[in-house]
């Protein structure tokens, strides 16, 4: 079993502080965007993260409003494992997933604790995995949702 660090950064010294935590404990990285909309708050974007994880595989999490509008982006990343796009953020999510995996890259799909897993029913033959989210996503120290579990 693996164990992929998670990295939620608002600006590039705490992106280069928590890469410098994780050293070369790891070589996954999952790295959390966040828009400002769908979450409120806001991280750094694609041209921070490349310039200073470029050299870890990575598995973006996407916490944003319409994921579809910046999948591309991400998935043109040689580096970019996997994308993970929130059940409640997407209009479509069988469009959203098939742009990830017609990009080659492996697609997850996230739940939000307050979310009936059946939301899930529709589209769980077409993901590569699920994340349960055990906090409310968008902060570090949010409180532990054990119905999740």
């Amino acid at each position: 079993m693996d164990i992929i660090p998670a990295i939620l950064a608002k600006n590039i010294e705490e992106l280069n502080q928590l890469r410098d935590k994780i050293g070369e404990a790891a070589s996954l990285v999952q790295v959390d965007i966040a828009d400002g909309k769908f979450v409120s708050s806001t991280t750094v974007g694609l041209e921070e993260v490349q310039r200073v994880l470029g050299s870890y595989l990575l598995q973006v999490h996407l916490m944003v409003q319409n994921p579809e509008e910046i999948i591309p982006f991400w998935t043109a990343e040689a580096n970019v494992e996997s994308v993970i796009v929130h059940v409640e953020a997407a209009e479509n999510m069988e469009r959203t997933i098939g742009l990830v995996k017609s990009a080659g890259k492996s697609a997850g799909v996230a739940v939000n604790p307050s979310t009936d897993a059946s939301r899930l029913d529709s589209i769980l033959d077409k993901v590569d995995f699920v994340q349960f989210m055990t906090v409310e996503p968008g902060a570090y120290g949010s409180p532990f949702v054990s119905e999740s579990i």
